[in-house]
């Protein structure tokens, strides 16, 4: 499941994952993390220049989702920006690259006001 910016709750994301339900939402710009380990996934070819298992550390995000995530950032050549997002599936590998810069289009958009395709 996709998550708009507005899904960022991150109790009602750790519900999800209690549920076995995979989720890609864009990570806060304020989002304070640990980074537990470095996986070297990055890949020109679509854009991913960092792949991280994090740990939240904010006291309150911590409590409301308690294990690690996934932190994969996206180079956007078009916009000259790195989108950052946090997913809990850490089994698609390279395979949720492309799943997610789509969904990094429809969330600029969205997020812009306009309405998505």
């Amino acid at each position: 499941m996709a998550c708009g910016s507005s899904a960022r709750d991150y109790e009602a994301l750790y519900e999800m994952r209690l549920n076995e339900i995979y989720f890609v939402t864009r990570a806060k710009a304020t989002m304070k993390y640990e980074v537990v380990d470095i996986n070297y996934n990055a890949n020109d070819l679509v854009g991913i220049v960092g792949d991280k298992t994090v740990h939240l550390n904010g006291y309150i995000s911590e409590k409301k989702y308690p294990e690690d995530l996934r932190l994969m950032e996206f180079y956007d050549a078009e916009k000259d920006e790195v989108i950052t997002f946090i997913t809990n599936n850490f089994e698609l590998g390279l395979l949720i690259s492309p799943i997610s810069t789509a969904t990094a289009g429809r969330l600029r958009r969205s997020s812009n006001g306009s309405r998505e395709t």
